[in-house]
Order: C-alpha cells, then sequence, then structure tokens
C-alpha cells in the first residue's frame, strides 16, 4: 500500500505461484477500479494512479481473505 503498486513476479518468485491464476477473481474486481482510474493493470502488476491513492484502502481490501464474504461489519468504512 505504501509503494502503490505490486509487481506479480517478485509474488511469484516469493510463493511460487502464478499471479493471475491465484487470484483471478481479485483482478476481476479490479476492473471497475481501472475503469475508473483508480489503478493500472499490466501483465507485470497493478499500480495505484494519483487519482486512487486516497483509495488505496479500498483497493488492498479486495485482496484480504479475511474481508470475503464478511456478513457483520467489524471494521471502520471507507468511502
Amino acid at each position: 500500500m505504501c509503494q502503490f503498486s505490486l509487481r506479480f513476479d517478485a509474488l511469484e518468485a516469493a510463493y511460487g505461484i502464478r499471479f493471475g491464476d491465484a487470484f483471478a477473481n481479485e483482478l476481476e474486481r479490479l476492473k471497475p477500479l481501472e475503469s475508473d482510474g483508480l489503478v493500472n493493470m499490466t501483465r507485470d502488476g497493478i499500480e495505484v494512479l494519483p487519482a486512487g491513492r486516497l483509495l488505496v484502502r479500498n483497493v488492498a481490501m479486495i485482496f484480504d481473505q479475511y474481508m470475503a464474504g464478511k456478513a457483520t461489519q467489524r471494521f471502520s468504512r471507507t468511502i
């Protein structure tokens, strides 16, 4: 979150995964944010654009496994 970017190759090397396969659902959920000009997705990674920096927490929440399927809110709301 602090660097506003993520390189797939670094995670693939560290965890022995194919990012696109392991996070296919999350990448699909990022598409509306990309359409809104908040993130830029390439085959190499994800970059949070200046317009999306105030919403970086919302971007990160897409990848948070503890947030998936939570019916009861136990955290602060974002914009």
